[in-house]
């Protein structure tokens, strides 16, 4: 166990990537299973900003140990028939047009059963594009956008800060807009409809 978790923090802190493992906080899991989501796999997470038992994760060679599935880009690791899943994926542009183009393909698999993705990506510069483009799927059932002032992430690093004397330390003020989208196939639109 000490090994794997020597390598799981050695990895995330050789990424060292500003924001690379702000989580979308607990209290927005609460709400989305409060609206009638139910629980769910986290599609981009770690062991050190996971929500649930269960995630997909960058490094599954060594995350294994701590929960994780797979790779959400890993068919054989993330194929699911049906569910629920929250996708935050990193700020990356080049991810989350990746993420975009599996989403609409288990989307459009009428093999499969309810499905539901509530997405969570930055509505800034270079991923505006992916926005604009996930907003206009036929797959969105709901979309909205968070003024950078009104939400926050949980930082994922908590474990290399300083304590603090703040409400909530591990929480990190969003430098941008956030865009929340909801996308199901129809079968998911029956099953969980928000």
């Amino acid at each position: 166990f000490t090994k794997s978790l020597y390598c799981c923090l050695a990895r995330y802190e050789g990424l060292k990537g500003a924001g690379y493992q702000c989580a979308v906080p607990g209290v927005a899991f609460d709400a989305a299973i409060a609206c009638g989501l139910g629980s769910t796999i986290e599609c981009f997470a770690s062991p050190l900003n996971c929500r649930y038992q269960k995630f997909c994760s960058a490094f599954p060679d060594i995350e294994s140990r701590f929960g994780s599935l797979g790779s959400f880009f890993d068919d054989e690791a993330f194929n699911p028939l049906t569910g629920t899943f929250e996708a935050n994926p990193p700020f990356v542009p080049e991810i989350m047009v990746a993420m975009g183009t599996k989403l609409k393909r288990l989307l459009g698999d009428k093999s499969r059963g309810a499905l539901s993705f509530l997405v969570v990506v930055p509505a800034w510069g270079a991923g505006i594009d992916f926005v604009t483009d996930l907003e206009s799927s036929t797959y969105v059932r709901a979309s909205s956008r968070i003024k950078a002032s009104d939400h926050a992430f949980c930082d994922g690093a908590q474990h290399t800060k300083p304590l603090s004397n703040q409400a909530d330390p591990n929480l990190r003020p969003s430098s941008w807009d956030t865009a929340v989208i909801l996308l199901q196939n129809d079968s998911g639109a029956l099953k969980w409809d928000v």
